[in-house]
């Protein structure tokens, strides 16, 4: 069985680790209609489309299900399998919850009426901080010891405009070196065709996470070595648009705090390889400001 099949079957189980997202009652096609909702209108839920949509849509039934019974009030999982797209109706408002990636939050959504409310610890984060990093690793027989070796190499990514792609990209910037002209980037699929192509000799290096490498290395015996970790910013986050209504934010925001502390929400959490979830307001993404001001992305 090739290393490519072996990969592509195992790739879905993680991402849920890195970049959750959530659903209920399923309808992929979204409508350019007006953003405004009557109270008793279905509330849509939108998610970055970290997997195809059908995947999208397993993964994420259970969240969007305990939101509709928590609020009372019918909520149905709308969102784009692209990313383009998906921003763009985030734009738009089209969303009235929105589980999204804390780059796209602070490029678009912070700025058309999302409100956080609470961001994921993930299977790493053993203090309970809500805090993701990106890792720069190597294959085991590399003669790369440190990232300023990486110059003039080929690096691996997960996909462009991905949080922990652009966390690398500026810890490699702040060590001086151009990652426009002093390094090759390309972008794959996913972390697990990314640690692929450092495997098979096509990278140099992987810019990844602590989850995918600790499951391949258990699921391959292969472990790769860590050259470089980013510092630390704030884990994808769930946030409701401000035209519903407080106490809704509110019952959203105490629901899943809670899961961590029932056996329900654990179920939810443990599909996803997910800790719990904290209370975040949006001066945590500072951090993520100033990397888009470093690397001087554009929205």
């Amino acid at each position: 069985m090739s290393i490519d099949f072996i990969l592509r079957k195992s790739s879905i189980r993680l991402i849920s680790a890195l970049i959750f997202v959530t659903s209920s009652s399923t309808a992929w096609a979204v409508d350019n209609t007006s953003h405004s909702h009557n109270h008793n209108d279905t509330y849509h839920y939108g998610a970055f489309p970290a997997f195809p949509a059908k995947k999208l849509e397993a993964i994420h039934s259970r969240i969007a299900a305990a939101f509709s019974k928590i609020l009372g009030h019918p909520v149905q999982f709308r969102s784009r399998s692209n990313i383009k797209s998906f921003q763009t109706q985030m734009r738009e408002e089209v969303y009235d919850i929105l589980w999204t990636q804390p780059f796209d939050y602070v490029q678009v959504a912070a700025d058309h009426g999302y409100i956080p409310i609470a961001r994921f610890m993930g299977p790493f984060d053993k203090q309970g901080k809500g805090l993701i990093r990106a890792r720069i690793a190597v294959s085991p027989d590399s003669n790369i010891f440190n990232v300023r070796q990486l110059a003039g190499k080929t690096i691996a990514n997960s996909g462009v405009g991905a949080a922990v792609t652009l966390l690398g990209q500026s810890y490699i910037e702040s060590l001086d070196i151009n990652t426009k002209s002093e390094i090759s980037m390309v972008y794959l699929r996913n972390h697990f065709a990314c640690i692929q192509y450092v495997i098979i000799g096509r990278a140099s290096a992987c810019i990844t996470a602590a989850p995918p490498l600790e499951m391949f290395k258990k699921q391959h015996n292969i472990n790769l070595r860590v050259i470089g970790v980013s510092q630390p910013i704030p884990s994808p986050l769930m946030v409701v648009h401000q035209r519903i209504p407080l106490h809704q934010r509110l019952l959203l925001q105490k629901e899943m705090l809670s899961w961590k502390n029932n056996k329900r929400g654990q179920k939810i959490l443990q599909l996803h390889q997910l800790r719990g979830f904290i209370k975040t307001i949006d001066s945590d993404y500072q951090p993520v400001r100033d990397i888009v001001r470093q690397l001087q992305l554009q929205p």
